[in-house]
């Protein structure tokens, strides 16, 4: 049955239903988009409101270009949380990401900011310390002396990665250092050689440390080789001939990186 209105009544009927629309998009908008938001609209907002939050706005005034993507963590749970991650402009290195939910709050974050210089100075230094102190490294390493050390930061995974290095031996290291709370993570072998490539990877080492002593020994010759032999336990001999003549000659300790004895031939 349909009902007139007076022409008053028409008028405070449109202005409650247009209240009433206003008031809807209103809290749409507060709650995550309009209630007809497209997935490629809405995608495109929470990257833009994650990218302007203070500390994501900041980082990426470094990368001119930037890009971002966002994708629902659970597949086809829209209305749920979003994981957005941004890269740079050629797509090589990745600047962080964040979880947001579709009204806009940011749960969860993560910037892999380098450490600042004196930060990274001074947390070198006390992993150093720290990881030679342990028992397990000790025993593996027997004479810290006898290795080069390398301690490097990783932003991406918030580690710290000591490198010990000796001859063919590469030991690998993985601590983290929180505040006052260190700990190692794995110390694993990173150099582990079949038979065959440890002799081939020892001839190479021999000849490169030998070369680095020729001098002018093989100046202005263009055909000479070289012929190495092993001399027992790190010991290398490297002979570089010219024709059917030995131009240099070099005794060398592969672990211990050091040409033991050299003379050049007359």
């Amino acid at each position: 049955m349909l009902r007139s209105f007076p022409q008053g009544g028409r008028h405070l009927l449109f202005a409650l239903l247009l209240t009433y629309s206003f008031s809807f998009g209103a809290l749409a908008q507060e709650t995550g988009g309009s209630a007809e938001e497209s997935y490629d609209e809405r995608r495109a907002r929470l990257i833009t409101l994650v990218a302007e939050t203070e500390d994501f706005a900041d980082w990426l005034t470094n990368y001119e270009g930037w890009q971002g993507e966002a994708w629902p963590k659970e597949e086809g749970e829209e209305d749920g949380l979003w994981y957005v991650e941004f890269k740079d402009e050629d797509d090589e290195e990745w600047l962080g990401y964040a979880d947001v939910d579709v009204a806009g709050d940011v749960e969860n974050s993560f910037i892999p900011r380098p450490l600042p210089d004196d930060e990274l100075a001074e947390g070198r230094a006390r992993v150093r310390e720290l990881v030679l102190a342990d028992p397990e490294v000790a025993a593996r390493l027997t004479d810290p002396l006898l290795w080069s050390i390398e301690v490097d930061y990783d932003r991406y995974d918030v580690n710290w990665d000591v490198n010990f290095y000796r001859g063919l031996e590469h030991l690998r290291v993985v601590a983290k250092l929180q505040e006052d709370e260190f700990y190692i993570e794995e110390v694993r072998n990173e150099r582990t050689f079949g038979e065959e490539d440890a002799v081939a990877y020892a001839k190479d080492e021999a000849v490169r440390l030998a070369y680095e002593e020729v001098g002018n020994a093989l100046e202005g010759l263009d055909d000479w080789r070289t012929y190495v032999e092993h001399q027992g336990g790190a010991q290398w001999s490297v002979s570089f001939v010219a024709g059917e003549q030995e131009r240099f000659y070099a005794l060398v300790d592969v672990e211990g990186e050091q040409v033991l004895e050299s003379y050049v031939r007359e």
